[in-house]
């Protein structure tokens, strides 16, 4: 009996062999050369330069210690079709059963530069949170209130800055009755 084989796979282990060993020094050779590409730069070479950021102009802070003076105020049903109904919103005129807007002109422009804080209308001592200033006019402040329930037979109205409320509150509160609340809708 023979111990030769005549299996193929005999024949082509040689070539397997060889052909295993050119392909595991193959990787190998490449990861030695990446990591090589990677120790070029010495390990304490400087940093790439970083962009020079621009400070923004130190903010005005002045107008939060003194307090917000009142030229006049406006109660008055809000329309669905105005200027002034838009920026209340949809969902909250669906929403509201009767819905008014206190419109607030102060005696000075508010600056334009955002901050950390916001002029908002107090009514009745309540500040009114949802304060916004109106578009297009730096002097007036607008509210909304969805039904009447905060109208009183008397009525005060003061504005001030949030977060510096001590300082900013407005010393002479403007009055109106709830005769005054306009019935035509704000323009």
């Amino acid at each position: 009996m023979s111990t030769t084989s005549s299996f193929p796979a005999r024949r082509l282990s040689a070539p397997l062999l060889a052909l295993g060993l050119v392909v595991t020094l193959g990787l190998a050779g490449g990861c030695r050369a990446d990591r090589t590409a990677r120790e070029v730069q010495a390990p304490d070479a400087p940093l790439p330069a970083r962009a020079v950021v621009e400070r923004p102009a130190a903010i005005d802070h002045s107008i939060l210690t003194r307090p917000v003076a009142l030229r006049s105020v406006r109660v008055s049903r809000l329309g669905e079709g105005s200027e002034i109904g838009r920026l209340a919103g949809r969902r909250f005129l669906d929403e509201a059963t009767e819905p008014l807007v206190i419109v607030v002109e102060l005696a000075e422009e508010l600056d334009q530069v955002p901050r950390d804080s916001a002029p908002v209308i107090v009514l009745n001592g309540q500040p009114l949170v949802d304060t916004w200033p109106r578009p297009g006019t730096p002097s007036t402040l607008v509210a909304f209130l969805p039904n009447t329930e905060l109208i009183r037979q008397r009525n005060t109205v003061a504005a001030v800055w949030l977060g510096s409320e001590e300082l900013t509150m407005s010393e002479e509160p403007l009055v109106f009755s709830a005769e005054e609340v306009g019935t035509e809708p704000e323009p």
